[in-house]
């Protein structure tokens, strides 16, 4: 079907003509809600609201972002398609309705029974309706992909819903139908500027209007302190197939941060929203935070590499644990981290014992120049050293490589893996990419055993191991200009008691288990922050309130007020007129660590200026915010 709107749409994508201004993480989104604004799925974007939210571009041959995105041939013109995929994607919200639309330059649009020779949106998002950490992905898959289907290549043919919402598609067809219960939870259209199917006259593009209901998955964006979409994204892209044009045909796909939707290989897109950043707001988009720093211990002495984490520069940096079966702690990580953190026991003679004696570590990180130096003082009652994966004890420390030369075949850079393990006889053992850069003079490892540990003796206690690692980040492309490292670590913990059948070992870690697993954490060198004068806990929790200010303002009859919490705890909202009278009090309840809100309802109140603060209670303490000012209009 073509359509004036379609076109239209497309012009403005080739030129540029939808904003791409929104400054932020390349793997994190401000969306708008929409005020109000009713969006109709129809596959027009003709809605004033859409013209007010950012455009994403994705497209061939060029990255979506660190640390995730890539592109990858899927056949023909060995990665030279002669119509490149070019996509701006925009989302909105509506409560907790997330509005995706999306306009594809395409000259040939179709599908087909055979593998990646259509035009497909492959998504996931996470579950938060599931109890497990990390959170499970739940795939969306939109597809002219219809294996065995003689129709698939008919000439008109429409896309497929296919994953957790869908409902239509797969032989032999005996998916639950598209009802309404599963239209409601994802639903879309596309309007394609041609014929699907049918080269006979070049297409061009298409555009696509989706709707996914994330209050199905566990979201909550009416939150005044909004909330985090973990999201998928990747556009598949085949041309000249209709019929087949051997000169022509080219099958390929792009991602922004991982190619997949049932599974987490590389990254996630963060879609951040919240009632008050509208298709209205005005100013600088909201920042997202890095998920910590790491300190600059420049004028420190630097640690002989031994494992014996005697140094004062050790003692100077702050730290942060991981542990397995502590929730509340994984809970309190930064960012996303309390949904891709996680914890694994594999099952020995398809049983998991109890574990008596869970993995506990100390991981503390800095760096000076260009070198960057990571210990882990490991408590463990029960050492064991291992050859088998599954009983290994150690540690496993993740860095994305940012050398352009060191791009995988997938156009990604390479998520090198530094482990240090205890080896039957007591001593270090090192694999992955730190045994390389240790022969090659590029880094440094040691382990030492605490106090009167020894290695697979069942019949003693144990105090635990030490560890530290230096590594030259040359080695793996820096200097860098954003100076940001992408990490993640694994400690692993395997116990061997003296009735083999209750052995166990589990895996905790912090944001990635392994290099193929999501999601990577974004860290930065700062200059400026120096070790042991801030608080340079990887988690980066706050040391005190921050206040956001309180949307509307002035309000009537009431306004949500945002502020960031330095841990969780009971909070209470204080009230006060211009003269300094306590005129009232909110209870508002328990709060967890970072971005918070609490709605004031100033019924009974008379206009004017009030100003309020907030109180919190947690275990470590009370803390009380800075004063803000709102306005009463009436």
């Amino acid at each position: 079907m073509k359509t004036f709107t379609i076109r239209i749409l497309l012009t403005m994508l080739l030129i540029g003509g939808w904003s791409t201004s929104q400054a932020q993480r390349a793997d994190a989104w401000w969306v708008r809600a929409t005020a109000g604004a009713t969006i109709t799925l129809d596959g027009n974007l003709n809605e004033a609201a859409w013209a007010k939210a950012e455009a994403k571009t994705m497209e061939f041959g060029k990255s979506a972002g660190l640390p995730g995105s890539g592109w990858r041939d899927e056949g023909g013109r060995g990665g030279n398609p002669t119509d490149p995929m070019k996509a701006s994607v925009k989302f909105l919200l509506n409560g907790n309705k997330l509005y995706m639309g999306v306009a594809v330059a395409d000259s040939s649009v179709g599908g087909s029974g055979d593998w990646a020779t259509w035009d497909a949106f492959l998504m996931g998002f996470k579950d938060k309706t599931s109890a497990n950490s990390p959170l499970p992905a739940a795939e969306y898959f939109y597809t002219f992909w219809s294996p065995d289907n003689p129709d698939a290549t008919k000439p008109g043919a429409q896309p497929h819903f296919i994953g957790k919402w869908g409902g239509d598609g797969w032989p032999p067809y005996t998916a639950p139908p598209r009802d309404a219960a599963r239209k409601g939870a994802w639903d879309g259209v596309i309007k394609v500027d041609g014929v699907v199917n049918d080269d006979s006259t070049p297409d061009k593009g298409y555009v696509v209007e989706m709707m996914f209901d994330l209050g199905v998955m566990g979201y909550d964006f009416t939150k005044p302190a909004g909330d985090v979409g973990l999201f998928s994204m990747s556009i598949w892209d085949a041309d000249w197939n209709w019929p087949r044009n051997a000169a022509k045909f080219a099958s390929n796909r792009t991602w922004w941060q991982d190619p997949w939707g049932n599974a987490d290989s590389f990254s996630q897109i963060q879609l951040w929203g919240r009632p008050d950043w509208t298709i209205n707001s005005t100013g600088s988009v909201p920042a997202v935070n890095v998920d910590g720093k790491v300190p600059n211990a420049a004028g420190e002495t630097m640690p002989t590499i031994d494992g014996g984490l005697t140094e004062a520069v050790w003692t100077k940096a702050k730290g942060m644990d991981i542990r397995y079966g502590d929730a509340a702690l994984r809970n309190g990580y930064r960012g996303v981290g309390p949904y891709v953190s996680g914890q694994f026991q594999p099952e020995f003679s398809g049983v998991r014992a109890d574990v008596l004696d869970p993995g506990d570590a100390t991981v503390k990180w800095f760096y000076s120049g260009t070198k960057l130096y990571v210990s882990a003082d490991v408590r463990d009652q029960v050492v064991t050293g291992d050859d088998n994966y599954d009983m290994w004890d150690g540690f496993r420390l993740m860095l994305l490589d940012r050398d352009p030369a060191a791009l995988t075949s997938e156009n990604l850079g390479e998520a090198r893996q530094f482990v240090v393990r205890v080896g039957s006889d007591g001593k270090m053992v090192t694999d992955g990419y730190l045994t390389d850069l240790i022969k090659n003079g590029k880094a440094q490892a040691a382990l030492k055993l605490k106090g009167s540990t020894s290695v697979n003796d069942v019949n003693d206690i144990d105090l635990g191991y030490a560890l530290e690692i230096m590594i030259d980040l040359t080695a793996l492309g820096y200097p860098v200009a954003d100076n940001t490292l992408f990490a993640g670590m694994c400690l692993f913990d395997g116990d061997r008691l003296a009735d083999p059948a209750k052995n166990y070992s589990t895996r905790t870690w912090w944001f990635k288990e392994h290099s193929g697993a999501a999601s990577w954490a974004w860290l930065v060198m700062d200059d400026t922050f120096k070790i042991g004068v801030a608080n340079e806990d990887i988690s980066e929790v706050p040391t005190g309130f921050k206040l956001e200010g309180n949307y509307p303002n002035p309000f009537n009859p009431s306004t949500t007020i945002r502020y960031t919490l330095p841990q969780a705890g009971e909070v209470n909202l204080d009230v006060f007129d211009v003269t300094g009278r306590l005129i009232r009090t909110v209870y508002v309840g328990a709060q967890s660590t970072g971005l918070q809100g609490a709605t004031f309802q100033a019924n009974g109140l008379a206009s004017g200026v009030y100003l309020y603060q907030l109180r919190v209670k947690t275990q470590r303490g009370a803390y009380t915010s800075p004063a803000g000012k709102m306005i009463l209009m009436k």
